[in-house]
């Protein structure tokens, strides 16, 4: 049998081949395995995220990468929803729901005038529901009421800055059950404004 290292790593794509290759720069023997006999030259990964991209940088990778066309997003996560005391409102804080802030007082006063001043030409939604309080990804406690809230909300912005163009794109969420019913709330929010 042939000698393999402390490490076997299954799959050579884009994450299987860096983690082999920052465990082997820490002097880690790693085994690399893949059913392909060579290497893919066209990964299925259509964007790297940040996170991707801090790994290839660290890895020295960065600027080979982007120079052969790797597309490399800048964008940063910035917290949202807060309480008053500034804790981020998340399901694994036990966070009140974002309909309960709602109702205690919290509105879009926040967010809309910006989107308002910006004056887009057209809203592109991005309808992704793994923020459902059901979610096991969520965090922001989310609920059916509350994406046909914001659902209202931007149409209604639409209509004032924009002519109404909106175009929603389903994008996720992983407890079916949830996606289904914020999905449906999502579409009679559309249908009804």
């Amino acid at each position: 049998m042939e000698d393999v290292g402390d490490v076997i790593v299954v799959g050579a794509g884009p994450v299987g081949f860096l983690t082999a290759l920052g465990l082997a720069r820490k002097g880690i023997r790693v085994t690399l395995v893949e059913a392909e006999r060579g290497i893919n030259n066209s990964p299925r990964a259509a964007i790297y995220f940040p996170t991707t991209c801090e790994i290839i940088d660290k890895l020295g990778l960065l600027e080979d990468a982007e120079e052969i066309g790797l597309p490399s997003p800048r964008y940063r996560h910035h917290p949202l929803l807060t309480d008053a005391q500034g804790r981020r409102l998340a399901k694994r804080d036990h966070a009140l729901t974002v309909r309960a802030t709602r109702r205690g007082g919290l509105t879009p006063g926040r967010i809309l005038p910006a989107l308002e001043a910006f004056a887009p030409d057209i809203v592109f939604i991005s309808a992704g529901f793994d923020a459902h309080r059901a979610d096991p990804l969520a965090e922001l406690c989310l609920e059916e009421s509350d994406y046909a809230w914001a659902t209202s909300e931007i149409c209604s912005l639409a209509r004032r800055v924009c002519r109404g163009r909106v175009v929603s794109s389903l994008e996720g969420g992983y407890d079916l059950a949830a996606l289904a019913r914020s999905a449906a709330a999502h579409v009679r929010a559309r249908m009804e404004a």
